[in-house]
């Protein structure tokens, strides 16, 4: 009896995870693998080749992107690949031909704390929040 009734619940079970991955919808399993990044420019100049990357990894970064004065534009950082350990966010941006580098926020074990952070830049440097 036993072995009929494992027999039956087994193949049910592998069926009902597998169906539950497939209807994944909303990408629950990917949760915290992504970081959605507001980037606002308030220097009012135009800001060429800004980039978010991990401070200790910077194979993860986002698209080089450049931002108009006065705009803002929303980027992703996908941190799949990032290694479970602790660290930090950087940006580097250029204003003219000066490049600033900062390195800010925190991240544990390769996943965000935040789903959305908003960076502004000004001539004084960079606000997160």
């Amino acid at each position: 009896m036993k072995k009929i009734i494992l027999t039956l619940c087994a193949p049910m079970l592998l069926v009902a995870c597998s169906l539950v991955d497939f209807l994944d919808t909303d990408n629950f399993n990917d949760y915290g693998a992504n970081l959605d990044i507001v980037l606002e420019n308030r220097c009012g100049h135009d800001i060429g080749e800004a980039e978010i990357y991990l401070t200790n990894d910077k194979r993860i970064s986002t698209c080089t992107l450049s931002l108009e004065a006065h705009a803002q534009k929303r980027t992703n950082l996908n941190m799949r690949a990032a290694q479970s350990k602790d660290g930090s966010y950087s940006i580097k941006y250029k204003i003219g031909n000066a490049l600033h580098e900062e390195a800010f926020g925190y991240y544990t074990n390769g996943f965000p704390l935040e789903e959305t952070i908003r960076i502004i830049i000004s001539l004084t440097g960079i606000s997160v929040e």
